[in-house]
């Protein structure tokens, strides 16, 4: 196999990965912080909508245009959620976090961290 099939085949398969990634639902914010969570986006309820924007400007997040949608990360990111970008969306007092062009495929409790800091809980580490 050459390197041009090989290209093509890894990048079929990151373009199937975020088909798959959208259209997964969103998974509810457990309690607990999970230790593997594959195809990661999270649906969470706030009780303070002006307390989680404060948060979320506090860990990068930036209103898209004026829009109830926050944005933070790079395009091209990594596979942490700590540079990927991150999109929230707020919908009254329920916020959907995900990342919005390729897709997270696993999160190992980091991006349950910033969804857990935006709903304004204190986590629990188990």
């Amino acid at each position: 196999m050459d390197i041009t099939n090989i290209i093509l085949l890894v990048g079929l398969a990151l373009i199937l990965l975020a088909v798959i990634y959208r259209i997964l639902p969103y998974k509810s914010l457990s309690a607990q912080k999970p230790a593997l969570v594959f195809f990661p986006k999270y649906v969470f309820q706030i009780s303070d909508v002006e307390s989680a924007e404060k948060t979320m400007e506090q860990l990068g997040f930036k209103a898209h245009k004026g829009s109830n949608i926050y944005i933070r990360g790079y395009i091209l990111g990594d596979f942490s959620a700590k540079l990927s970008r991150l999109t929230v969306t707020l919908e009254g007092q329920t916020a959907y976090l995900g990342a919005p062009l390729l897709g997270l495929f696993f999160d190992t409790g980091d991006l349950w961290q910033i969804a857990t800091d935006i709903q304004g809980e204190k986590p629990h580490r188990h």
